[in-house]
């Protein structure tokens, strides 16, 4: 997949939160587009908090996405809150005759 195309981004970001997404457009500016990442403003009626930080690339758990968190939240010791979306990505394919449901728990633990 090559380049941030309209049609790379609905499919990665799926159609539902692509859709939901173009309400944002206007509160949207100063989009940088590099090897792998992306970064712009978004601009709201209110201030973020301060120390917010917002991560959109983590690898799956079992290609080491606990041991990434893990890193994080110890260079980020005052972390509150880790949200991770959407979580059938992060822990993988769920093993053969597995409930989704069951999957994920036994992927935190």
């Amino acid at each position: 997949m090559r380049g941030l195309t309209e049609a790379n981004l609905k499919k990665l970001a799926g159609s539902r939160s692509f859709d939901r997404g173009r309400g944002y457009l206007d509160a949207v500016s100063g989009v940088e587009v590099g090897d792998g990442w992306v970064t712009a403003s978004v601009h709201g009626g209110q201030l973020a908090p301060a120390g917010l930080t917002l991560v959109t690339e983590c690898p799956p758990f079992p290609q080491g996405g606990m041991e990434a968190i893990a890193q994080w939240l110890e260079r980020n010791p005052d972390a509150r809150m880790v949200v991770i979306d959407v979580f059938a990505r992060m822990r993988g394919n769920a093993p053969q005759g597995v409930s989704a449901y069951d999957a994920d728990h036994v992927a935190v633990g």
